[in-house]
């Protein structure tokens, strides 16, 4: 006890590992003031706490006040993940298959891929960086790439990437002008990423999944627009029946690692990504490309009534897909 009532403070909580004591209030007000800073909207503390952050008062300060006028914290600054996005009965605006077997699996994919319309997507994890990538095929043909970098895998998971890419296969879709009537395919090589869409629980990055639920969704209710202009739907009102028969959208499983050159060209174009590069429609976009990798406005035709060399002359004027 002598050492102990001897020994400067200073010196005896560095051996102890204990912060001064005014890191260690820092410390423990943060923490709570994040977590507060970082709920949902839907949370009833949400609204209360950008109303506090949002100034300083100078008479009647209630306790957010002090917390956020101290740490200078901006709950607006802070990604926040809403708990739930979908009911457990909840319908996906699109079909899913998965074959028993890799077989059958490359045969579908082989058939898929001779449809007006094929996407095919891939998340990949090369030389330290995570990636994704979609590939547009127009009649069997290569017409447009994207890729996205989303940053090192000391950050996010490959399993992430393989959702990304599947939001980024949805981009091209809402720049058609027209309906497509046969079916649209999207071909990822991830079985696990296809099953999480059942699964409405609260999981690893469901808020990846629900961005894709959304999107399909708008997808749905844009082309219902193209096909009935006088009576469009909103994207609520057609969430709740898919009988409309508006896009025949599907997500096929396409095995990767297999002799099918589309999955190979997804796959080489994520791992180019993987250093850094991303479209550039897509650099601008450090948290949701889903929302920003598009911009119908200022995107050139890509397709116009004029055949092309790889076309055998056919004409694509029927799809009028605009791409950036």
């Amino acid at each position: 006890m002598g050492a102990l009532s001897t020994t400067a403070r200073d010196t005896l909580e560095a051996h102890t590992n204990l912060l001064p004591i005014d890191l260690l209030f820092n410390k423990e007000t943060f923490r709570p003031t994040a977590h507060i800073a970082s709920l949902p909207p839907t949370h009833l503390l949400s609204p209360l706490s950008c109303r506090a952050a949002r100034r300083f008062v100078k008479h009647h300060r209630s306790p957010l006040h002090n917390l956020f006028g101290l740490l200078n914290i901006d709950p607006r600054s802070i990604e926040t993940i809403s708990p739930t996005h979908c009911c457990l009965n909840y319908t996906p605006a699109f079909s899913t298959s998965i074959p028993p077997d890799k077989p059958t699996a490359l045969t579908q994919a082989i058939a898929s891929h001779n449809t007006k319309i094929s996407i095919y997507c891939d998340g990949s994890g090369y030389k330290s960086g995570i990636s994704a990538s979609a590939v547009l095929y127009i009649n069997s043909v290569e017409r447009r790439s994207l890729r996205y970098h989303l940053s090192p895998n000391t950050e996010h998971m490959v399993y992430e990437a393989e959702i990304m890419g599947l939001l980024l296969a949805l981009h091209p879709l809402f720049l058609l002008t027209s309906n497509p009537r046969s079916s649209v395919i999207i071909g990822p090589d991830s079985q696990a990423t296809i099953c999480t869409f059942f699964n409405q629980k609260f999981h690893l990055v469901h808020h990846l999944l629900d961005q894709v639920h959304t999107l399909a969704e708008h997808l749905h209710a844009t082309h219902y627009k193209l096909r009935n202009p006088s009576t469009p739907l909103s994207a609520k009102q057609l969430c709740k029946d898919y009988s409309h028969n508006v896009l025949n959208l599907q997500i096929h499983w396409t095995p990767g690692h297999i002799d099918f050159l589309p999955n190979k060209c997804a796959d080489e174009i994520a791992k180019s990504a993987a250093s850094g590069t991303s479209s550039p429609s897509l650099s601008s976009s450090t948290r949701n490309p889903s929302l920003t990798a598009f911009q119908p406005s200022t995107t050139p035709t890509l397709f116009n009534s004029a055949p092309s060399e790889n076309d055998g002359g056919r004409t694509l004027c029927d799809i009028g897909l605009l791409l950036t």
